[in-house]
């Protein structure tokens, strides 16, 4: 059965994004995820945003970058869209014999630059 792209559920985003249903809702209660719709029931209900999301907080998370930090880029102006949205890389690292960077991490540098306070980025 197909899950409704802007009809998932925790688990299902769990599932997609690697990251544990706990750490889900905790993203969710401190702001780092926007609220999520609820069901009748009171279950939440996340879309693809959400997913896109979660894999730039991810990353930045695995990178070192701090959660507050995080928190203030995506209330910036929303990861998800707009001027801190998708990116495909871009960044190819820095110097000889570097790897390129994996793929959002340029954007989700470019984001925290402009709403985190410009902090500069290991590369």
């Amino acid at each position: 059965m197909e899950t409704q792209p802007e009809n998932i559920s925790i688990g299902e985003l769990s599932r997609r994004s690697g990251l544990p249903v706990k750490t889900i809702r905790y993203y969710s209660d401190v702001g780092v995820l926007p609220p999520a719709a609820r069901t009748r029931s009171g279950y939440r209900r996340y879309g693809q945003a959400d997913l896109v999301r979660l894999d730039l907080v991810r990353t930045l998370r695995e990178l070192g970058v701090d959660l507050a930090a995080i928190r203030r880029a995506v209330r910036g102006r929303g990861v998800s869209g707009g001027e801190c949205g998708g990116g495909t890389g871009g960044d190819r690292g820095g110097g000889r014999g570097s790897l390129p960077a994996p793929p959002g991490v340029a954007a989700g540098r470019r984001c925290l630059g402009r709403h985190a306070g410009g902090a500069a980025w290991p590369r």
